[in-house]
């Protein structure tokens, strides 16, 4: 079992919720400890997650799916866009960049690959937690400026498409 970012956002909504003080939560490697502030201070929030003891492996599967940021013709983070009718698929959280759901596996998309919206693009590494990113539009793969297994930052650009 493996909590999603959605998932520790609905903890937190309940926990805010409920009279309870304090929490605690393990799962895996994941640990979340949550407690309500009182008059003597702020909230705290703290989630660990337990060092790798070996090297990880890029994604198998896709256990959460992650809303992107769309932007049409321009971008705060990355590389310029392609066209002016360009629209950029940007990280909605800071991870990993994977291109394919496993390693040797042949990428989900290249440049110049029709996609439709929706369809599987690339999958975000947040915290071991596999997002999958999805198409923004149908239309055409322009560019795909970051590499494979590269860390990225929120509202980071990492695929360009030209609609349809």
């Amino acid at each position: 079992m493996s909590l999603t970012y959605e998932d520790v956002q609905e903890i937190l909504k309940i926990i805010d919720q409920s009279s309870t003080r304090e929490i605690h939560i393990e799962v895996d490697d994941f640990k979340l400890i949550v407690r309500k502030h009182d008059a003597e201070g702020p909230p705290a929030v703290t989630t660990t997650v337990a060092p790798p003891v070996a090297v990880p492996e890029p994604p198998t599967a896709s256990p959460a799916s992650q809303p992107a940021t769309t932007e049409p013709a321009t971008d705060t983070v990355g590389s310029a866009a392609p066209s002016d009718t360009a629209v950029a698929l940007n990280s909605p959280l800071s991870g990993t960049f994977y291109r394919a759901p496993a390693p040797g596996a042949d990428p989900f998309i290249e440049e110049g690959d029709k996609v439709m919206s929706g369809d599987t693009v690339c999958i975000l590494d947040v915290m071991k937690v596999m997002n999958t990113l999805k198409a923004p539009c149908d239309g055409v793969v322009l560019s795909i400026p970051v590499e494979n297994a590269e860390a990225v930052g929120a509202s980071q650009t990492v695929m360009w498409f030209e609609p349809n």
